[in-house]
């Protein structure tokens, strides 16, 4: 297993059409764009083998950790080779797929010192019927000028590890894109809602009402923006946190369903999952 010298999101396409067999397991799913918000200013150290490709991307007090292999010994060496290098940081590692899918990843993890932080669940429901969309009152579309008071929210209430906090320029993109709107009666933003759009599907990414104004029903408000923004769109999907019983409680309420897919957070620490934004 060797390290790479030069890394860039055409490395991680040709390493993907390497390994590709019947065989492959990925965490990596992320386009060009969303690679280079990841790893802008970050170090990226990456390795190879004949089985599988491996990198770790340096953010704001961790790594994040992907994988590329079709031979879990392959990734299990990986695993142990990481923990040996950079075990004294944290690492951070996602996996998405169905019940089976996971168990086999998820056991090599939790055999090279990772715990299972968190768990989310992804929910889905189809949009019963194309309606006007029309913002409801005080809902704004958000612009630059919000961006710093946003980022503030995001670090004082949401959870870095498990909740995949975007970087200033993604949220600068996702504002030149009209996907975050946000709630206000005052010069505050109360509540805020992003969402993004690709096809038929529009995913739900954040939603977020400021505990001191969760009495003014300002998160069906905004709910209403995802519900009708997009005529194209046919299915609505988000993840949630799925020990989060209020917040399944509040999605099901406008119709969602749980489906059999979970994204697990591993983590190489034995840290205490927090819900930050509940």
């Amino acid at each position: 297993m060797k390290e790479v010298e030069v890394f860039s999101f055409d490395v991680v396409k040709e390493e993907l059409s390497r390994l590709r067999n019947k065989n492959l397991r990925t965490n990596f799913f992320l386009s060009e764009e969303k690679l280079g918000f990841l790893k802008d200013g970050h170090q990226t150290v990456a390795y190879r083998s004949d089985n599988g490709f491996y990198f770790l991307v340096e953010q704001e007090g961790f790594y994040k950790y992907f994988f590329i292999s079709n031979d879990m010994q392959d990734l299990q060496a990986n695993l142990k080779l990481v923990e040996e290098k950079y075990g004294n940081h944290i690492i951070v590692s996602e996996v998405v797929g169905n019940e089976d899918y996971l168990k086999e990843i998820n056991d090599q993890f939790q055999g090279n010192n990772f715990h299972e932080y968190t768990r989310l669940v992804r929910m889905s429901r189809m949009r019963p019927e194309p309606v006007h969309f029309e913002l409801p009152p005080n809902i704004h579309q958000l612009d630059e000028d919000k961006l710093d008071e946003l980022q503030n929210i995001y670090l004082k209430y949401f959870n870095k590890f498990a909740e995949q906090i975007p970087t200033r320029e993604e949220l600068q993109k996702m504002i030149e894109k009209e996907d975050v709107y946000y709630y206000s009666d005052d010069s505050r933003i109360q509540g805020f809602i992003i969402f993004e759009n690709a096809g038929i599907t529009s995913h739900l990414r954040y939603w977020f009402v400021d505990p001191e104004y969760r009495s003014k029903k300002i998160g069906s408000k905004l709910m209403d923006v995802f519900f009708t923004k997009f005529e194209q769109v046919k299915r609505e999907i988000f993840w949630v946190i799925d020990s989060n019983e209020n917040a399944i409680k509040r999605y099901k309420h406008f119709g969602f369903n749980e489906e059999k897919m979970y994204n697990i957070v591993l983590i190489n620490k034995k840290l205490k999952y927090e819900e930050q934004n509940n």
